[in-house]
């Protein structure tokens, strides 16, 4: 996590569930918008993904409730975790907003969350052709599934590209520009002589 001063309306909002505008699910194979039911491929629901939204981390399910969140936003810097650095017990959580491109509903926001590897995986797919493009375009994507073929029949959501849309399309939504990182402040020199640092790092975030 960049070590910089945040400000108490970002912390209030953290501490929220962190969707803005409908929220897109996928469990099991099924694709839901404000748990309904929605129509997927070619035919189905079409978003323009806000790759810079994007929140990605570590998240800890207790009795039905996240009890702990260690997340970050990817443009700021923070750096999500793979298979060998999650905390055991814990699960990768993926969340960014969209905005809807499809004819009838032109425009209206989105937030897709998953707390799977197959939904992290889904987004992360996304990241190099973005990149390819300069990342001054958005993907445009078309939502499908995608059977993982294991003992556990895990189904995977898929994001389909299917076009570019330029990221200046998107400037009001695009999160603000991050502060550069403060170096720690040094405290008075301790009995020993050593001098301490303030730490502000590894900020958890309760659901």
């Amino acid at each position: 996590m960049p070590n910089y001063e945040r400000d108490a309306w970002d912390d209030f909002a953290d501490n929220g569930n962190g969707v803005a505008g409908q929220w897109l699910r996928c469990a099991k194979g099924r694709w839901t918008l404000d748990k309904e039911d929605i129509d997927i491929g070619d035919d189905g629901l079409k978003i323009a993904v806000i790759m810079d939204s994007a929140n990605a981390g570590q998240i800890l399910w207790e009795g039905g409730k996240i009890t702990g969140r260690t997340v970050g936003r990817i443009s700021d810097g923070f750096v999500p975790p793979t298979k060998a650095t999650l905390i055991p017990g814990w699960n990768p959580y993926i969340e960014f907003q969209a905005v809807r491109t499809d004819d009838e509903h032109l425009g209206e926001l989105i937030t897709f969350t998953s707390s799977s590897w197959g939904g992290f995986y889904a987004f992360q797919n996304l990241t190099k052709p973005w990149r390819l493009k300069g990342r001054r375009q958005f993907p445009i994507c078309v939502l499908s599934s995608k059977d993982r073929g294991d003992a556990n029949s895990n189904i995977d959501p898929v994001f389909k590209i299917v076009g570019w849309s330029d990221r200046q399309n998107f400037i009001d939504l695009l999160p603000p520009p991050t502060a550069p990182a403060a170096l720690p402040a040094p405290m008075p020199a301790g009995p020993e002589g050593i001098a301490e640092m303030i730490d502000s790092d590894g900020e958890i975030y309760p659901f």
